[in-house]
């Protein structure tokens, strides 16, 4: 019997249908393929390299990007990038760009993945909203005291800043809790129920300076606002909702009429807007006509599942995460510092409910769409993640038949601390949210459907992370998710300059940027214990970092707070023992 010839499909099949093959092969299988012969690696490398590699099964593209000519994808692309590592910088090809993305991709599925911290304290103020921009490398933020804050991303310099109406008077101030928006180089704040317009880049303006544009004066009380898309929708709770178009001097507007009671909570992608109602669920509008395109009621949802935290999540507490904390608060935040493993523990899901209790009457408020799919998640006050896969199918197939559209994964937190079930944000198939003291961060399968933990190794895994390393824990007021890092505020010990000599230690949040660390970015001494914990002679006025720690943790433990909402008041701790009990 005579072994079967090998025939090299490159000679017999036209490039065209070799092409077309190509475009379903894995790319591991592609490397492997360019070492076959001179002719495999001239034909994938060389010859058809910008063809294969922009296709959407090799490099992940949204949808409004992927039906655009190939040169504008790249660019699109590249534009979109939102990494803090600064993996998409220099790309000029689409293998390289398929590359970054592997990299990333691979660093999210690692059962325990290899994390950075960096850590930006703005000013003494405890940060309260924060928006980035990867482009201009900022970071703006806003403050429980009041004012506005743009950052350096890299060096954490403050660049700019617009003072807080607790310190003076006049027009150019910002309100302490200001709920803050942003679009490329655009920023939306709200002074009562006037909302600011303010842009970057401006004539004479210096970097990350802003200067004021317009002021929309929707003529009733807001609840909410949402900018994306160069249109900055609004919300009151008397049943009125407005979709302001920036591009436009002044910004037109479209009146929408819905029901009352909006919770405040919105989101937007190009074409509709979606309003959180409480107990209602999720309605839906059209932005141009107006017309109400249906609703989304998470309680018709039949198919639920439950997470269920490592054990080992709360054993990261302790000396090393606060000392840790410490040391990138004296820093810059790029590159981000100190290697771990322990910062993302693995979480578990399981299928069907964590506890026996109806969500009829359930509180439903933070909701987003995603940017590159028709994916929609919603959050409850009782910790209860609402994802519907394709919230279009959802709203034509009517509410009878959302249960074909759509999951619930209940937290075992049960809940955030805030009433409206907090923040979440969605991205690359994954949902960031807060329930309890813990973040979540929960893998979606290439469906955005759930996936049920069975040991298997090839799907993404699940984390939870805490969301303070010192003291009281005080409710996440923003959150993100990023290609390769999640920054979200964060509740420690800052640190500032006293009156006297030695340095003080107060409560506040900060913004936390954990950064999946690409391999070959990696700093092997920067993963020794010397990198994490600064020596005794490094802190100011102790010999002992124990003692210290135990000192800053007490006291701030027995500061005396005076619940106003979410505001909170700071007492400074002195390093050497003293307590000026200045607020």
């Amino acid at each position: 019997m005579t072994s079967a010839r090998f025939i090299d499909p490159l000679t017999v099949l036209p490039p065209e249908l070799v092409l077309r093959v190509l475009e379903f092969t894995p790319i591991s299988d592609l490397a492997s393929l360019t070492t076959v012969s001179h002719a495999w690696h001239h034909f994938i490398d060389k010859e058809h390299t910008e063809t294969i590699y922009s296709s959407p099964s090799k490099t992940s593209q949204p949808r409004q990007i992927s039906q655009l000519p190939a040169k504008t994808r790249a660019n699109a692309l590249r534009d979109r990038a939102t990494s803090f590592s600064k993996l998409f910088d220099g790309v000029s090809s689409w293998k390289q760009l398929c590359e970054r993305q592997n990299i990333i991709k691979k660093a999210w599925a690692m059962s325990r993945p290899l994390t950075r911290q960096s850590i930006l304290q703005v000013k003494n103020s405890a940060v309260w909203r924060f928006k980035t921009d990867f482009k201009r490398r900022l970071i703006i933020s806003t403050s429980h005291d009041g004012g506005l804050h743009v950052s350096d991303m890299d060096t954490g310099h403050l660049l700019w800043e617009l003072p807080s109406s607790l310190l003076t008077s006049g027009d150019e101030v910002v309100e302490p809790h200001a709920h803050l928006e942003y679009q490329d180089g655009t920023a939306a704040f709200n002074k009562d129920d006037i909302i600011e317009v303010w842009r970057t880049d401006l004539e004479n303006t210096k970097r990350g300076q802003f200067k004021r544009v317009t002021s929309i004066d929707p003529g009733c009380q807001i609840r909410g606002f949402q900018l994306s898309y160069d249109t900055l929708c609004a919300v009151s709770s008397d049943g009125l909702g407005f979709v302001y178009d920036l591009t436009q001097e002044p910004p037109s507007v479209t009146h929408l009429k819905i029901e009352e009671g909006a919770m405040g909570h919105l989101d937007q992608n190009e074409d509709m807007v979606v309003f959180s109602m409480g107990w209602h669920g999720y309605h839906v509008y059209d932005k141009k006509s107006g017309k109400c395109l249906g609703k989304l009621e998470p309680w018709r949802c039949t198919e639920k599942y439950h997470t269920v935290e490592s054990p080992t999540l709360h054993d990261t507490f302790g000396s090393r995460e606060v000392f840790a904390t410490y040391q990138c608060m004296t820093r810059p935040l790029y590159p981000a510092m100190a290697p771990r493993e322990h910062r993302l523990t693995p979480v578990r899901i399981n299928p069907g409910p964590s506890y026996e209790t109806g969500i009829e009457d359930d509180l439903w408020g933070a909701g987003m769409l995603d940017r590159s799919s028709d994916l929609f998640v919603g959050y409850s006050g009782s910790g209860c993640i609402f994802i519907c896969q394709n919230i279009r199918k959802a709203l034509e197939s009517g509410p009878e038949n959302l249960a074909s559209h759509s999951q619930l994964l209940e937290s075992n937190s049960h809940g955030s601390s805030l009433n409206l079930g907090g923040w979440l944000s969605v991205k690359n198939h994954r949902i960031l949210f807060e329930a309890g003291e813990t973040m979540f961060i929960i893998a979606l399968d290439k469906d955005d459907r759930i996936i049920v933990t069975d040991g298997d190794k090839s799907k993404p895994s699940s984390f939870a992370t805490r969301t303070y390393c010192a003291g009281e824990p005080q409710p996440v007021s923003y959150m993100e998710l990023y290609d390769d890092a999640i920054m979200t505020t964060y509740t420690t010990l800052g640190h500032r300059k006293g009156d006297r000599d030695g340095d003080r230690a107060f409560p506040t949040k900060v913004i936390r940027i954990i950064s999946i660390a690409p391999p070959y970015m990696l700093d092997d001494s920067a993963t020794s214990d010397s990198a994490l914990i600064p020596p005794s002679h490094a802190l100011p006025h102790m010999d002992d970092t124990e003692d210290i720690l135990t000192k800053a943790i007490l006291a701030y433990e027995d500061v005396d707070r005076e619940e106003d909402g979410e505001a909170y008041h700071m007492t400074d701790i002195d390093y050497e023992g003293g307590n000026d009990g200045h607020d």
